[in-house]
């Protein structure tokens, strides 16, 4: 791979497992949520298989996928939740966590 498409690569599997951290954290009953999280899951892990990462590239992934995690729920909090935000992102900064471990 081209340094450019790993960086794209980066950037996609980065956005796929943030949208999943981030419903996890704020949807983690439901079970739709569950499944459309396992589907960004798969989704980065076939991105991720195709090539050995970095630890510079893999810390730079746990960095895109939080702030894609934070966004996602910032935005999507209700304003009586807003102070929920902290531990809700905590919990998606475990999601990414377990995903790196697993697939990188």
């Amino acid at each position: 791979m081209s340094r450019r498409s790993s960086r794209k690569a980066l950037q996609n599997i980065a956005s796929y497992i943030g949208n999943a951290a981030a419903h996890i954290a704020l949807y983690e009953d439901f079970p739709f949520t569950m499944k459309e999280a396992i589907s960004y899951f798969s989704q980065a892990a076939e991105i991720a298989g195709e090539r050995t990462w970095n630890e510079a590239e893999i810390k730079r992934l746990s960095d895109l996928a939080t702030r894609r995690a934070g966004r996602v729920i910032g935005a999507r909090l209700e304003p009586e939740r807003k102070k929920d935000f902290d531990n809700l992102l905590d919990r998606a900064r475990e999601e990414i966590k377990r995903f790196i471990e697993a697939e990188m």
